[in-house]
């Protein structure tokens, strides 16, 4: 229903973004249908892993292949991240704009599109997906023909660290390619988010504590789902990780639920800031009227504020987000961190 709704406010901008051209190009005439990103997300992470298959075949590794669950598992990556990071572009643009009316005296319109213009940019999401792919080639580089081939730490199975590497390092970098753009893509959402959170600190908040709680729901519930989407895409990778699991990969795992939390916890804290400014600001106005007030003056004004502040402070949490949300995120992420200690032999070592 939303993409009926808002696709033709979306439509201009989005036809440039590399995410969005690459899921509707398979259906192109059922574009307005809800079920469609999904089914093209799935298709591009098929695609991937049935060409590392025929390259696999070519190199005579094809078993081997199809026995690493580290490369299944990076293809359910792929096609979950570019699906999450469909749906949060054509979530995102309706919700920047829904915030419009928590501020006032400023052109919020034009800020508004400037940063819509940054979560669709291709030249976020490729520079996010170069880091990725540079470190990702690194390490692969560093493990295959620099490392100890008997380790039992290797993210691979051993019959990739055997015999000539060479051919074998190039098809898991095609691979990891893929990987890369659809994890950059991700990361620039979170990447570019951030920044956007902070810039509403600049801007004047309506003195209405109640507006500044119900207008930025619908983003803090986006938060919300793009976090448990984040949390999905590092339980994949930790099944990645699970054959083998080394001291270096849970740091990696641990700081990548960190970044999940961030981008949940450091919104909420602004858009409780912003809740607290419009109730200063209403009790000024309670201040500044109680201070004018005289014996002879219509008290009906002052009643008004002073009511409005007192109910302002009784029924507001003054925070945007339900509390359940909190409990939604907490448990997947406990339940990644406890498996993989366990799996590790962390406990067992240390305790």
């Amino acid at each position: 229903m939303w993409i009926r709704k808002h696709w033709s406010e979306t439509a201009d901008r989005s036809s440039s973004n590399w995410v969005v051209c690459a899921l509707e190009l398979p259906f192109l005439r059922l574009r307005r249908r809800a079920w469609f990103p999904a089914a093209t997300a799935v298709i591009w992470g098929a695609l991937v892993f049935l060409l590392g298959w025929c390259l696999a075949l070519l190199v005579s590794v094809g078993d081997c292949y199809l026995e690493t669950r580290t490369i299944r598992a990076a293809c359910l990556d792929i096609a979950w991240v570019l699906g999450s990071v469909f749906w949060g572009l054509r979530q995102l643009p309706w919700l920047i704009d829904g915030l419009e009316n928590c501020f006032v005296a400023v052109n919020y319109a034009e800020a508004a599109e400037k940063w819509k213009g940054r979560f669709f940019s291709n030249a976020w999401m490729l520079a996010c997906f170069a880091v990725v792919f540079a470190v990702g080639a690194t390490a692969l580089y560093l493990g295959m023909f620099h490392g100890n081939p008997h380790s039992t730490h290797h993210v691979f199975p051993a019959c990739w660290y055997q015999g000539d590497r060479s051919a074998k390092f190039w098809l898991l970098l095609t691979v990891g390619f893929f990987a890369s753009l659809a994890a950059g893509a991700g990361i620039s959402l979170f990447a570019v988010n951030l920044p956007f959170a902070f810039s509403l600190l600049k801007l004047p908040v309506v003195p209405l504590p109640n507006v500044l709680l119900a207008k930025p729901r619908p983003m803090s519930d986006f938060y919300v789902a793009g976090t448990l989407a984040w949390f999905v895409a590092v339980g994949l990778t930790a099944y990645i990780f699970f054959q083998n699991m080394s001291d270096t990969a849970i740091g990696f795992l641990l700081v990548t639920s960190v970044i999940g939390l961030t981008a949940f916890i450091v919104p909420q804290v602004i858009f409780h800031i912003l809740v607290v400014r419009a109730l200063s600001q209403m009790a000024d106005e309670a201040y500044q009227e109680l201070r004018r007030w005289s014996e002879d003056q219509d008290v009906t004004n002052l009643s008004f504020l002073l009511k409005g502040v007192n109910d302002s402070v009784k029924a507001n949490s003054m925070w945007v987000f339900d509390r359940s949300d909190v409990a939604s995120l907490l448990v997947p992420e406990l339940i990644t961190i406890v498996g993989l200690i366990l799996k590790s032999g962390i406990v067992g070592r240390h305790f």
